[in-house]
């Protein structure tokens, strides 16, 4: 049994860690070869296999961004552990995109990602550089950034730079100010290249809980000597995705009404992974097969599978590789995850909820923030008001607020409801459907009784009257036949 570690988050889980199962010694009963220089030698090694590895999900990047956010914290709070723990093991890191767009393209955006991570990591403040100074597609560090950074790294006085000196919106002039002037830098408002490496440093220390995490470039598999990060870091495109819609799926979900559903679904296929090898482990460039991130997919193609294209393709159903294990293309990265802990996780929760007004009528586009613990998440509802709220672990409950969108701007949304996540088919459970829906009187009768008269029942105030059709309206969205009002 793999053991696996699960990060303790405050909101949906964004992470995962643990172990792989341990593989007997590798035993040949050989001699050494001898070479012309009489360097003894032998000519069957092992091969590559991972003994531990480590995941950071969509969630914890800007939005179609390499940017790694604040909350990233966390999982690489999860990364030291794993880390301590398997000294010796050199890392790789695979970043992965999901099957939106070309394959190329996906390459390019994925591998961003991975050489964010390993820069992170390595402290490499040239290369979140050239990533903001060089965008991709969606991928534009700017303004937005400079404020999540001044908003993490802490001033002198404490509280970090965004709090002591505040700008409205995207506005860091203040706070750039004040940085610029506690570390030396040429005052002037305007992070250029100098005032961005040094926040840069100081932003990756705060990451990773200053030299708490800070392995050396020594402690990846190509130790930064094969160029362009070659094994060190590597984008695989949309070739392995964990999650593979059906054909069916595939087609209702690439109708642009429904691109907000397809790509909360497909947040389980952006992810960064690390693999840490066995203790010792070398290659060469001529025996890593992944392709840097500067260069396209043919070499990884060659590592196909012979069905490769097949198994990343919709079928018939829809299919999760932890359960078919049929859906990654590359042979090479299959080797890998087939019995990695970090890439059998799926998603257990798929939440649609729409965002309605007083009156019970869909606010389209409505801007809303989801609170669990304390963390936030925020977005804007599809035009008919639906969104979809997606975990790897289901809470208990969450906290959603809403607005109109003339009303984005205001700190406080006027609507809000406390939801319940976690329902079971109990009988207590039915009054957590019954409050999801809005009926949040203390007594159930009370309850029933104002559903019924809802959906033009008969108020007896008994829930078996109405249990099966509650279920079917809360958990299926089958609504009533009858409505007495609007949803």
């Amino acid at each position: 049994m793999t053991d696996r570690v699960h990060l303790d988050l405050d909101d949906a889980e964004a992470g995962v860690a643990g172990a792989h199962p341990q593989r007997e010694p590798f035993r040949v009963p050989v001699a050494p070869s001898l070479t012309a220089t009489t360097v003894p030698f032998n000519a069957i090694e092992p091969g590559l296999f991972s003994v531990a590895c480590w995941r950071m999900d969509d969630a914890r990047f800007d939005f179609d961004s390499s940017f790694v956010m604040p909350a990233a914290k966390k999982e690489l709070g999860l990364l030291r552990v794993v880390h301590d723990e398997h000294p010796g093991c050199p890392m790789t890191v695979f970043g992965h995109a999901d099957p939106t767009g070309t394959d190329d393209y996906n390459k390019a955006l994925s591998g961003r990602r991975a050489r964010s991570i390993h820069a992170l990591l390595v402290r490499d403040v040239d290369a979140w550089e050239d990533l903001y100074s060089h965008p991709f597609g969606g991928d534009q560090w700017g303004a937005r950034h400079i404020r999540h950074m001044l908003s993490a790294v802490p001033s002198s006085s404490g509280p970090p730079y965004a709090e002591v000196a505040p700008g409205p919106g995207n506005a860091n002039t203040a706070a750039i100010r004040l940085f610029q002037e506690e570390n030396g830098l040429a005052v002037d408002g305007d992070a250029g290249p100098n005032t961005r490496r040094v926040l840069f440093a100081a932003y990756m220390d705060v990451l990773c809980d200053g030299e708490a995490l800070h392995p050396e470039r020594s402690e990846f598999l190509g130790r930064d000597a094969l160029g362009g990060g070659k094994a060190d870091y590597q984008g695989c495109s949309e070739l392995n995705p964990v999650l593979v819609f059906s054909k069916e799926e595939a087609a209702r979900l690439d109708q642009p009404a429904h691109h907000g559903e397809r790509n909360a679904e497909n947040s389980v296929n952006r992810r960064v992974v690390i693999f840490f090898l066995r203790k010792g482990t070398q290659v060469d460039d001529g025996s890593w097969p992944c392709p840097r991130v500067s260069e396209g997919t043919a070499a990884c193609k060659a590592r196909f599978w012979s069905d490769g294209e097949v198994r990343r393709a919709p079928q018939a159903e829809r299919r999760l590789y932890e359960k078919t294990r049929d859906t990654f293309a590359c042979r090479f990265y299959d080797r890998f995850a087939m019995r990695s802990p970090c890439e059998g996780a799926a998603p257990l929760l798929l939440l649609h909820v729409r965002l309605c007004d007083y009156e019970k009528e869909p606010i389209g586009g409505a801007p809303f923030r989801v609170r669990h613990g304390t963390s936030e998440r925020s977005g804007v509802a599809l035009p008919d008001g639906f969104i979809t709220l997606i975990a790897l672990r289901i809470p208990e409950m969450v906290r959603l607020e809403w607005t109109r969108p003339e009303l984005a701007e205001e700190p406080e949304y006027p609507f809000r409801r406390e939801i319940f996540v976690d329902v079971g088919d109990d009988d207590p459970s039915d009054d957590k459907r019954l409050h999801n829906l809005g009926y949040v009187a203390a007594e159930r009768s009370v309850n029933v009784r104002a559903y019924q008269s809802d959906f033009g029942h008969p108020e007896t105030g008994f829930l078996d009257d109405i249990r099966a059709e509650l279920r079917a309206f809360h958990d299926g969205g089958s609504r009533p036949a009858s409505p007495a009002g609007g949803a």
